[in-house]
């Protein structure tokens, strides 16, 4: 018994050496890339964080913004605290873990009461529309997703909209 206690180990990473080691040159290979994403942080020379509201010379006064493919974006500011504020990835043909594709919108910010936008797809347009009631003592209350003024079952913040697809001619 105590040799297997001793042996198992051993096996287990010539097993996984094996198996991992490779000399195929396939393209099947998927990488994944995890996002790029930059912090700056602004101090004049005794240190003190200018992008700090009470700091006296802070800079949140001047114009803030990127550029970035051409496009300007302006910082937005957000209040601290719990909020988690939604960001905006745009719009993705996305694939399930069953492999459905399907389209996906957002993020939205969740503590938008109301939020519209309009899908198009050819000639046609879709209203997707989400109705939020919120009550002091509860937060969210209900949700409501309508497609088109039509409710569309469902009220949890990953909706999924069912549209049937009929080409305008």
């Amino acid at each position: 018994m105590k040799k297997i206690k001793l042996w198992l180990p051993v096996l287990t990473l010539v097993i996984a050496a094996i198996v991992s080691c490779s000399e195929s040159d396939s393209s099947d290979i998927i990488w994944d890339f995890v996002p790029v994403e930059m912090i700056v942080k602004v101090h004049n020379a005794a240190g003190a964080n200018l992008l700090d509201a009470d700091t006296p010379g802070n800079i949140l006064g001047e114009d803030i913004s990127i550029t970035y493919n051409g496009k300007n974006y302006d910082l937005v500011p957000t209040e601290p605290g719990r909020l988690w504020p939604g960001r905006w990835y745009g719009i993705f043909l996305k694939e399930d873990a069953d492999g459905e594709s399907y389209i996906y919108i957002g993020e939205f910010s969740g503590h938008d009461g109301y939020i519209l936008c309009e899908l198009h797809i050819g000639e046609n347009v879709y209203d997707l529309e989400v109705k939020t009631k919120y009550s002091a003592k509860e937060g969210v209350k209900s949700r409501e997703f309508y497609i088109n003024g039509k409710l569309s079952k469902g009220d949890n913040p990953l909706h999924t909209y069912a549209i049937t697809y009929n080409p305008k001619r």
